[in-house]
């Protein structure tokens, strides 16, 4: 884990936000502020590496498009989609980043980041995802062909028609994802994967765990019976069997297979408590809001079934919550 380090990132910039311990900024030395500022590199953290962060964000919610417009132009972005009431986060990611676009969908109850300049996305987001891979099998086969892409149209190498030719045949490719395809992170690991548990918290950073559970994870309070109310954990994916068995070995959890997708998910009060303990103080998003009743009504769960019910409506309510576009106005 990066515990206590300064993070210098390759062409980000961060504006952090307060109330978040695991982001907030500390002194450094006045030679190395003036060097970071003047290179517009610098990231502070204790805990949370942006880069590994924004990763496992865009391996949940992420998109690398490309297609050709009506003037029958190669157009590329980067895009993160999120409902409206997680705007902020996206607001996160382009302090960050220093680029890129936030929209504010009202109609579709959407928040979309998008980097469309061609020069930018291999400038500022293809040295993140090189150098931090992708580890769902769908996401690091989608990036992998948008990069041969975007690189293929600045080749100069090439001619226009050759460019067009090699960028079409890499989009017939985009929506057919092999089924035995996987991230080649996953090369250093055999199919046992509980031997490989070094090796695995070595590809599952905290840091793009943190972010694939703001994209993915769910923190909640179910029935149990019905006069017993419990507080659980949750991450579902489909056909990701390798990378949920990998996030399971990690949290300390099991893999539930089902017809359509894969499940892990608890209401064991130790692994609640680990799980708690392990995202504190951790997050960006309105997950993080989520979290933190979540975690807070747990150390209070002996109040009983009436506390933890008005707990359950209030994060229903929370998730419930839509911004409109002056939200903008307000960030």
């Amino acid at each position: 884990m990066e515990m206590n380090t300064y993070l210098k990132i390759n062409s980000v910039k961060m504006s952090l936000t307060r109330g978040q311990s695991a982001w907030n900024t500390k002194k450094i030395s006045s030679e190395t502020q003036r060097s970071a500022f003047s290179s517009k590199r610098l990231l502070l953290a204790d805990s949370i590496n942006f880069n590994n962060w924004l990763v496992g964000i865009a391996d949940g919610d992420g998109t690398f498009r490309f297609g050709t417009t009506k003037k029958n132009v190669w157009s590329f972005s980067f895009q993160i989609n999120q409902s409206s009431a997680n705007a902020q986060l996206l607001y996160f990611i382009k302090s960050a980043l220093g680029v890129g676009q936030v929209t504010i969908d009202e109609k579709n109850e959407r928040a979309i980041y998008r980097l469309r300049k061609k020069d930018l996305i291999i400038s500022q987001v293809l040295p993140i995802f090189d150098t931090h891979p992708l580890l769902t099998k769908n996401k690091h086969f989608k990036y992998s062909l948008f990069r041969q892409a975007i690189l293929t149209s600045i080749d100069p190498s090439l001619s226009a028609q050759e460019k067009t030719q090699q960028i079409s045949n890499l989009d017939l490719q985009y929506l057919n994802v092999p089924k035995d395809y996987l991230s080649p992170v996953w090369s250093k690991v055999g199919p046992n994967l509980p031997e490989f548990k070094a090796e695995i918290t070595q590809i599952i950073h905290k840091s793009w765990l943190v972010g694939f559970t703001e994209a993915e994870g769910s923190f909640y309070i179910v029935r149990k019976s019905k006069t017993q109310l419990v507080h659980a954990f949750e991450i579902t994916q489909k056909d990701e069997t390798v990378l949920m068995r990998g996030i399971a070995l990690v949290l300390g959890l099991k893999v539930i297979d089902k017809r359509t997708h894969s499940t892990i998910i608890t209401t064991k009060q130790e692994r609640i408590q680990f799980i708690s303990d392990f995202f504190f103080k951790t997050m960006k998003g309105t997950k993080s809001l989520e979290y933190r009743i979540w975690a807070r009504s747990f150390t209070k769960r002996s109040r009983g079934f009436d506390y933890l019910f008005d707990i359950r409506e209030k994060m229903r309510k929370i998730r419930s919550i839509r911004l409109g576009k002056n939200f903008k106005k307000m960030s």
